[in-house]
């Protein structure tokens, strides 16, 4: 019994977290990303804390593993600041840390 009442309120503070977390990604204008193969997006610590200089990433495909609620695992290619494909990645990511770019591919790494 005191397992089943444990997993019950970890399931509670879990989803008042995300729905908490959702308000304030909300609030601050960020929006969660369903990236696309072709799509350009910065990438930065709000995606994952091992991104702490922004890069700029091209996508190649979106893998379908099950992970964590939010995030998930991209292939693609870490671009220089002209738009040039440097090196291909993959990289784990929090979906609603993503900034797509402008469809005029205009970017700013700063």
């Amino acid at each position: 019994m005191l397992t089943i009442a444990f997993v019950a309120g970890w399931e509670q503070w879990a989803a008042e977290k995300h729905e908490d977390r959702k308000d304030r990604n909300t609030a601050k204008g960020r929006v969660s990303v369903s990236p696309r193969s072709g799509d350009v997006l910065r990438v930065t610590r709000q995606a994952s804390v091992q991104f702490a200089e922004p890069m700029l990433f091209r996508v190649i495909r979106v893998h379908d593993w099950q992970t964590y609620d939010g995030w998930a695992w991209l292939d693609g290619y870490e671009l220089d600041s002209s738009g040039e494909a440097v090196e291909r990645r993959s990289i784990f990511v929090e979906l609603e840390g993503l900034q797509p770019l402008p469809a005029n591919g205009s970017a700013a790494l700063g």
